[in-house]
């Protein structure tokens, strides 16, 4: 019973809040099963969706393939974090982006999605929507939050020819998921009713008859003999009842 309470009263949380309390790897997981079932079977968006996130990714989790022979892909960065994203928690992630691509290990991807349980903070949504902005807060915070982060190898200083390729990036290629959008999107898979429950449609309000239909009289009158039975006396009357036990319908009030 304590296992079914439970999931009882997890299915019902707020999905958005099931996302933040989850664990990273698994969070990438369900970004992994909504890229597949939704932005590619469903809106035949890519050709191939492949988790990379863990050690060794330089900087790509989900990675989805547009088209092969011209090398176009897009790149969806799971970030796990139990408020929204501010600059200061993903400098890194646009340096190790520009990096990797400057040393020729991937190509720049056409789109790079920022997506996280509980999406970005003001600041953050703001700087995406100003590439200028991000380049040079991406120069100016180098030192503190990327340089001795990008690689567990080296330590990449941001030398002039770096600068140069930083200038000449277009930082526009960045932007978010909101989780909302995610989240109704998600729905339209298969994989929501296993992460988060089964969804139902609100009932319709109905009115309580005034009268009992003809048709409802053999179920009323089985109901009346199990309650003859729990009291040990006869019942053929609802009135008998609402003297001796509370009742639970409203239509019986």
């Amino acid at each position: 019973m304590k296992n079914i309470e439970n999931r009882i009263l997890i299915t019902n949380l707020d999905a958005i809040t099931l996302l933040s309390i989850g664990s990273p790897e698994n969070y990438e997981k369900i970004i992994e099963e909504w890229a597949k079932s939704y932005l590619k079977e469903k809106c035949g968006k890519y050709l191939r969706v492949e988790k990379l996130g863990g050690a060794g990714d330089k900087g790509r989790d989900i990675v989805c393939t547009i088209n092969d022979k011209s090398d176009e892909w897009d790149n969806y960065q799971c970030k796990h974090y139990h408020k929204p994203i501010s600059p200061s928690m993903v400098w890194v992630e646009f340096a190790k982006l520009i990096y990797y691509v400057f040393i020729g290990d991937y190509s720049t991807p056409v789109n790079y999605y920022f997506v996280s349980p509980l999406g970005v903070g003001a600041k953050f949504r703001d700087l995406l929507k100003t590439p200028d902005e991000i380049k040079k807060g991406l120069i100016a915070n180098w030192d503190k939050y990327c340089k001795e982060k990008v690689t567990s190898i080296k330590i990449i200083e941001l030398d002039d020819t770096l600068i140069s390729f930083i200038d000449d990036f277009d930082f526009s290629i960045f932007d978010y998921i909101s989780p909302s959008d995610f989240i109704d999107q998600f729905k339209l898979t298969p994989y929501y009713t296993q992460r988060f429950g089964r969804l139902y449609k609100p009932r319709p309000l109905t009115e309580c008859p005034d009268e009992i239909e003809p048709f409802e009289m053999e179920y009323i009158k089985k109901i009346l003999q199990a309650y003859s039975d729990y009291l040990n006396e006869h019942v053929d009357k609802y009135e008998q009842l609402n003297k001796r036990i509370q009742p639970v319908n409203p239509c019986l009030n």
